[in-house]
């Protein structure tokens, strides 16, 4: 998935959402989230969308507390990949 379809794929989500709740990444699809990884990861590094994963609040859908680092963000997307990820 390219930028543009990811960033309005994730908007959709939140806003669609009663709750406002992420999109779970491991709902995103296509070539195994090669490309759609790549495309989330410019976007974090952009500032436009960050990524919750469950290890720090049990639920990533809602971003309960401030973001963590960017860099934090970047390596648990390199190490996790899409699970557990919103």
């Amino acid at each position: 998935m390219d930028q543009s379809s990811l960033l309005l794929a994730i908007s959709h989500q939140y806003l669609a959402s009663r709750d406002f709740n992420g999109l779970p990444l491991r709902k995103l699809s296509g070539d195994e989230h090669k490309k759609t990884r790549s495309s989330l990861r410019k976007l974090v590094e952009k500032g436009l969308v960050t990524i919750v994963f469950g290890d720090i609040h049990p639920n990533p859908h809602v971003r309960a507390l401030p973001d963590e680092p960017l860099e934090i963000g970047l390596e648990k997307l390199d190490r996790k990949g899409v699970e557990g990820g919103c």
